[in-house]
């Protein structure tokens, strides 16, 4: 059976029932009297009181889409033949569910604005939702069989809430999706403004998440000490997702982004890609958090020039790890690298290194050379830039196709002025303790640092790195199991 909970007018929910149904009675639970029930071929309609009162004892996808408020509390462990939960259908907008304490497992889909079916497709299923919410509140949601999670698919400014006492389990994840013809848009008509927000608490994904998948203006964002194990990062994909954004910030905050499952292919590297075929499209990484990836692309992939995107990490204590993992199934490293500018064709690309930062690589780093004024660059402020080398001199080697090119720029006298060689310094650490001592960051022995000396360093690097004492572990080159 499937339910669908929508207010049609105060008080009725329509329930689609199989072709042969019995015509039965429901009691009430907020009065003495029943409710009506009146049944029509294959339509059953509950007339309740005052309030909708969903019936989920046999149902198999949950929808709510009257416009209303909803708060399911302490209802228990919830499992298959639960399938689908959409937030919004696109007959209203305006919905806004509550998961308060509940264990909640699906075999299907999760939608919070719009109803793509589930997957990425085209035709009449799709139907526009806007401003619908969907708040989990010390909840953990899974979706079984490898189901996606999207949010405004397509519709605009759809939001999902995780508060710090929840999780979420998925494969993949999309932010904003623009059908072509969407019921109910014009042709070309284009949606956004859509957004996830980890407030704490965790996510974990095996496969690919998409911020603006044809869809502008829509964000991820991880706060507050979230975890977020998430495979791979997409920023603006398709030709229409501009101004797309992901946020995360935090002492305690945490995302690991280094391997892709596939079931065919086996593990590849994870990824981190602001810009991956539209444009104008940020990564901002700030005030402590954590960040480990295999793959960094700023602007562009395979096949695809994007322009003027902006990866920002910054604050004392943030971190971003780029490093390979092993490929058990064929012996060998995969990932590890910095690509500013996929393509010449991908220009005004920027990585830029702030606030007492610390961008460590084990790989290479290229920024893409295009001739024109607007430049790929790499940007180093009161920030440090650290790769992996033997010693002093392959360190230097190492960073020579930036620091010889015109793609690196310093902060120098309050304007970015391309860097000479006074304007910079390599320094090449033996061990932790050294490389600690110098920078006030754990794991940097055996790499090379480039900082630019015209860096002023921030009061809170002067004050917190100095008395620094628990020790970094940093995730490299692990196994895939």
């Amino acid at each position: 059976m499937i339910l669908i909970a929508q207010r049609q007018s105060s008080n009725i929910i329509k329930v689609k029932l199989p072709s042969q149904t019995q015509l039965f009675r429901v009691p009430c639970t907020n009065s003495g009297q029943p409710h009506q029930t009146v049944k029509t071929s294959r339509l059953l309609t509950i007339l309740v009181p005052s309030v909708l009162v969903p019936a989920f004892a046999s149902a198999e996808d949950i929808f709510f889409d009257d416009g209303g408020t909803h708060t399911l509390t302490s209802l228990g462990s919830y499992s298959t033949p639960y399938e689908d939960l959409v937030v919004g259908t696109g007959a209203t907008d305006n919905t806004t569910l509550t998961l308060d304490g509940l264990t909640f497992t699906l075999s299907g889909k999760v939608s919070v604005g719009g109803n793509t079916g589930g997957t990425l497709v085209t035709g009449p299923q799709n139907r526009i939702s806007n401003d619908n919410t969907l708040n989990l509140v010390g909840t953990s949601l899974t979706l079984q069989n490898n189901n996606t999670l999207s949010i405004g698919a397509p519709g605009d400014n759809n939001t999902m809430n995780v508060d710090a006492n929840s999780s979420v389990t998925v494969k993949s994840m999309i932010i904003g999706y623009s059908d072509a013809y969407p019921v109910g848009s014009t042709p070309g008509q284009t949606f956004g403004g859509n957004a996830f927000n980890l407030n704490g608490g965790t996510l974990t994904m095996t496969h690919l998440l998409y911020v603006g998948f044809s869809s502008g203006n829509n964000s991820l964002n991880i706060n507050s000490g979230a975890t977020a194990n998430i495979a791979a990062i997409n920023i603006g994909n398709n030709s229409s997702g501009t101004g797309n954004s992901v946020v995360i910030t935090g002492s305690g905050t945490r995302v690991v982004a280094d391997e892709v499952t596939n079931a065919l292919q086996g593990a590849t590297a994870g990824y981190i890609n602001v810009g991956s075929v539209s444009g104008s499209n940020t990564y901002t990484q700030s005030a402590g958090a954590y960040v480990h990836t295999s793959v960094c692309i700023i602007g562009g992939s395979n096949g695809n020039s994007s322009s003027n995107n902006l990866m920002t990490v910054t604050g004392v204590g943030t971190r971003l790890d780029i490093a390979p993992i092993w490929d058990e199934d064929n012996s060998q490293y995969i990932g590890g690298s910095i690509t500013i500018g996929y393509s010449a064709s991908s220009q005004g690309n920027i990585l830029l290194i702030d606030g007492g930062a610390l961008v460590t690589l084990d790989g290479t780093l290229t920024v893409t050379q295009t001739g024109t004024a607007s430049e790929n660059l790499l940007r180093i402020g009161n920030g440090l830039l650290a790769i992996k080398a033997a010693d002093l001199d392959a360190a230097t080697l190492l960073f020579a196709d930036v620091t010889d090119g015109t793609g690196f720029e310093v902060f120098k006298d309050g304007n970015w002025v391309s860097a000479t060689v006074d304007d910079y310094a390599i320094n090449w650490y033996a061990d932790d303790s050294s490389g600690f001592l110098a920078t006030g960051y754990n794991g940097l022995g055996g790499f090379g640092v480039l900082t630019n000396v015209h860096a002023v360093p921030e009061p809170a690097e002067v004050a917190g790195l100095a008395g620094l004492a628990v020790l970094f572990v940093a995730l490299r080159r692990r196994k895939i199991k």
